[in-house]
């Protein structure tokens, strides 16, 4: 029984080895199909450079006047009615794109403007009214003194709201959250941005 096992796995393997030669390609056969494929293939579309591509007429040395801030190789913003580099195109779109996460946090970053506009509004009215106060030749000495101390309290709160709203404008300008969150601004007396 062992014998005949053995004979048919020899049998098996004598006649794989003859059929292999038959049904395998050879070498020369696969690189004459491969030169025929390509003979017959289409020509490949033209690549296009930058040496195909036309130079932008407003920023060239002629076209550029005194003044202009146009740099080569720009692209026309219909929104910018001019002409703004890559860079610019980038930094738009990143900024004015709002997404599906950013815009949960829409309605608590206008609740946070909307509490500091109106903390920095009520401070302010105070100080004008106290500094009236604090002003007026009419009142006490004692009366003066008493809103001139106020006045320097109430001056305070508004510099800690003012250094309040500042950082929520850098954090909001870190995270790209769109300065229409935050409007209307407030008028500040510490610092205005850039």
């Amino acid at each position: 029984m062992i014998d005949r096992r053995r004979s048919v796995v020899a049998a098996m393997c004598i006649g794989m080895a003859f059929a292999l030669p038959v049904s395998a390609q050879s070498l020369a056969d696969v690189a004459r199909q491969e030169v025929a494929r390509r003979e017959s293939a289409k020509p490949a579309a033209k690549a296009f450079t930058n040496a195909d591509l036309k130079i932008d007429p407003l920023s060239t040395p002629a076209a550029v006047s005194e003044g202009s801030a146009a740099e080569p190789g720009g692209y026309m913003s219909i929104s910018a009615g001019r002409y703004v580099t890559a860079a610019e195109i980038i930094v738009n779109s990143a900024a004015n794109h709002v997404t599906g996460e950013k815009a949960l946090q829409e309605p608590d970053w206008r609740q946070q403007a909307d509490t500091l506009r109106g903390q920095l509004m009520k401070a302010q009215r105070e100080v004008a009214a106290i500094a009236e106060t604090a002003n007026d030749e009419s009142r006490s000495a004692g009366e003066r003194a008493v809103a001139a101390r106020l006045l320097a309290q109430r001056q305070g709160l508004v510099e800690d709201v003012e250094r309040r709203w500042l950082k929520m404008e850098e954090q909001a300008e870190k995270n790209r959250i769109p300065r229409a969150w935050l409007d209307p601004r407030p008028t500040l007396s510490t610092k205005t941005p850039e």
